[in-house]
């Protein structure tokens, strides 16, 4: 039996103009760290497309490359993308999928996914039907999202039902460069569609890209294991939990990349620290640190 065979799930989003493959090697710090911990699984996106932005010239020949956004406006995006999913819900031991990451364009597809799944709209697998507890997004921003299109909470009251029931509740972590183009953009996609109290931010001294520095790579690991721990009911059904914890994982690593604002993730609970005490929660890093944990109270 593989040594990945019991281990918890998490289906992995690339960008626009990628590739499963070339997302794998993208995340490989990530993965190595975490390498006990989850099993990692890649899918290509729905639609072909030219190669993204950073794919050239490293990835050259490691087409064809795919996105998830149609391309020309006869193509359905929502059936496209729910096709991919439900397919990856029919192979074996879909049922330990827990959560999903996404990078750039791909975010955007695990914001919908957990939004429709959070109103019940979106079914995946049989009779053990895939449930997603936590998302990770990484530079993301742009519309948002699908396979569920989203009213965004600031539109005017009369388009908007229930301005809660429209953010998404699920645990989440989003990793934002400082010194990517679409920063702000990722700010706006986080403020908008996500609930105060269960999303996480994570900046990092990067631009488009997965973090790098050990201890970027550090943090958001950890950050991943918090947010696992945090959306686990008591009996989750796994035999096999992960190896590693925030406390233990890779702990040379965390010693170096530790802060003040990670440690206090130990006190933080998102049943009990109100949406006014998060900015006290994370407060911001001195500006010679490379990687600060933020609430989302401080992006507003």
């Amino acid at each position: 039996m593989s040594s990945h065979s019991r281990l918890p799930r998490i289906l992995c989003l690339h960008g626009s103009g990628s590739n499963a493959e070339i997302f794998k090697c993208q995340t490989r710090l990530i993965r190595h760290q975490l390498r006990g911990s989850f099993e990692f699984v890649f899918v290509d996106g729905p639609f072909l497309s030219d190669p993204g932005p950073g794919i050239l010239p490293t990835f050259a020949e490691d087409g064809p490359f795919f996105q998830w956004a149609a391309k020309h406006s006869g193509q359905d995006e929502t059936r496209a993308v729910q096709h991919v999913l439900g397919n990856v819900a029919q192979q074996p031991g879909s049922e330990r999928f827990v959560g999903l990451l996404g990078f750039s364009q791909g975010t955007r597809v695990v914001a919908g996914v957990l939004r429709a799944q959070q109103r019940g709209a979106l079914k995946l697998g049989g009779r053990r039907p895939v449930q997603f507890r936590f998302g990770v997004l990484c530079m993301g921003g742009g519309r948002a999202c699908f396979p569920m299109e989203l009213v965004s909470p600031t539109a005017p009251a009369a388009k908007v039902v229930d301005r809660e029931d429209a953010l998404i509740q699920m645990p989440t972590l989003h990793v934002h460069g400082l010194t990517d183009p679409i920063y702000p953009k990722s700010k706006e996609l986080v403020v908008q569609f996500f609930a105060p109290q269960s999303a996480t931010v994570l900046e990092v001294d990067a631009g488009h890209h997965l973090p790098r520095r050990t201890q970027d790579v550090a943090c958001v690991c950890r950050q991943i294991l918090e947010l696992y721990l945090r959306s686990q009911p008591p009996s989750s059904g796994f035999t096999s939990q992960p190896q590693a914890s925030p406390e233990t994982l890779d702990s040379a690593m965390i010693r170096r990349a530790a802060t003040p604002h990670m440690r206090s993730l130990s006190r933080f609970s998102t049943d009990t620290i109100a949406y006014s005490n998060l900015r006290n929660a994370f407060p911001r890093q001195d500006a010679n640190a490379t990687t600060s944990v933020r609430s989302l109270a401080e992006l507003t």
